[in-house]
C-alpha cells in the first residue's frame, strides 16, 4: 500500500486536528482552582516590599481572569478569548 502525502494533504490533516481542538476549547464551561498562596498569587502585582503579602487572584495563573490575555497571561483568559461566558475566574 501506497500512501500519497502532498503539502495539501498535509494542510487539510492539520486544520482539521486544529478544528477539534478549539471545539475542546469551546466546551469549557467553569474553570476552578483550590490551593495555597500560589492560586491566591501573593505579592503578584506588588509594588514594594510592603505589599507582597497582599493576595492578588486576578493575575493568579491558574484562576485569574483581570483585564485581557495579552495584559494578564493566565488560563482563564485563554479560554475566555474561546468562551467569552467563562465562570469562575477571579478578580482582583
Amino acid at each position: 500500500m501506497i500512501l500519497e502525502l502532498n503539502h495539501y494533504s498535509l494542510l487539510y490533516f492539520f486544520d482539521q486536528k486544529l478544528k477539534n481542538i478549539l471545539k475542546k476549547y469551546v466546551d469549557i464551561d467553569i474553570v476552578m482552582a483550590m490551593g495555597d498562596s500560589l492560586t491566591a498569587a501573593f505579592g503578584a502585582g506588588a509594588g514594594s516590599i510592603f505589599s507582597v503579602f497582599t493576595e492578588y487572584r486576578g493575575m493568579s495563573w491558574s484562576i485569574g481572569g483581570d483585564d485581557t490575555v495579552a495584559k494578564t497571561f493566565t488560563l482563564p483568559n485563554i479560554l475566555k478569548t474561546y468562551n467569552p461566558n467563562i465562570k469562575g475566574k477571579c478578580y482582583t
